[in-house]
């Protein structure tokens, strides 16, 4: 049997059901709606959050910042978020256990336009801000025993058609001779992507997220890194900027300051070459075949 939709029974399945938690507070910042996800989220009923103050799940040191925001938005109706911005601010639970939340917030109107009060979507991402920190402070620790490096070629290739080289270079020859004599074998993962100018933003350009594992018969760093390709007048720039950890663990250090850096450097600089060179050749043999 076809049944019709009833738009308020989906309503208030909606808001009471949803899997974030949504939350209405008047003006005076009282709590006058809770639904079932907020409960499960900060570990309060529906009846000991209604008629709260938001106070209840902000940290206590965060009051007077939320306060001072909250009371300017109520007297101005303008909000410094715009609708949809994705806001992420730490929050605490019933027990006191702190957690982290991200939400949008929508400010609610009566019929004359006038503010009555503030609805919120949040969303508990405690665990993923966490495995977040976790990953930041391993990237601190690589970072004090990595290296930058860096490598540029201009090549004499249509921009549009070195992207499509480039793509072409990885594919069919994914392993490279590396080092000042080619002594090792270096196997490359690329994978491409559109980026923002930092320098212009409206400008897109083409970037290789790149990683390299040499083998051969002397150690050799792991080298991660971006290949970009910009238009530079009549030309192509290609730039490759990588970070390498030398081997060895903490006798890497020594290594890089003997010979890593300069490997790691002189290999780079053989694959821009190789990549320019591939590209310059593959451009005349299409412009041959579109001729």
């Amino acid at each position: 049997m076809n049944v019709g939709f009833d738009l308020d029974r989906f309503s208030r399945t909606l808001v009471q059901d949803a899997p974030d938690a949504l939350i209405y507070a008047d003006t005076g910042g009282l709590i006058r709606f809770w639904n079932h996800a907020a409960e499960r989220i900060f570990g309060f009923s529906e009846a000991e959050a209604l008629g709260q103050s938001l106070d209840l799940m902000i940290p206590e040191n965060l009051r007077g910042r939320h306060w001072n925001g909250y009371a300017e938005t109520m007297r101005t109706g303008k909000t410094r978020y715009g609708a949809g911005d994705l806001l992420a601010v730490p929050a605490v639970r019933k027990d006191g256990a702190r957690i982290s939340v991200e939400f949008t917030i929508l400010l609610v109107r009566d019929a004359d336009g006038s503010i009555i009060g503030v609805a919120a979507i949040l969303r508990d991402v405690t665990k993923r801000f966490r495995e977040l920190k976790a990953l930041r402070q391993q990237l601190v620790r690589l970072d004090t025993n990595m290296t930058a490096i860096h490598a540029e070629r201009d090549v004499r290739s249509a921009f549009s058609w070195t992207i499509e080289l480039i793509e072409l270079f990885h594919a069919t020859n994914p392993d490279h001779r590396i080092g000042p004599f080619g002594w090792a074998r270096a196997h490359v993962w690329c994978e491409a992507s559109q980026v923002r100018d930092v320098s212009d933003h409206s400008r897109l350009h083409e970037a290789f997220s790149f990683t390299w594992r040499a083998s051969g018969w002397l150690p050799l760093p792991v080298v991660h890194g971006f290949i970009t390709v910009r238009p530079n007048g009549q030309l192509t720039r290609l730039a490759l900027d990588g970070q390498y950890v030398p081997p060895f663990g903490a006798l890497g250090r020594f290594f890089d300051f003997v010979i890593g850096r300069k490997v790691a450097e002189l290999a780079l600089q053989r694959l821009a070459d190789e990549m320019a060179s591939f590209v310059e050749r593959g451009e005349e043999r299409m412009r041959k075949g579109h001729s």
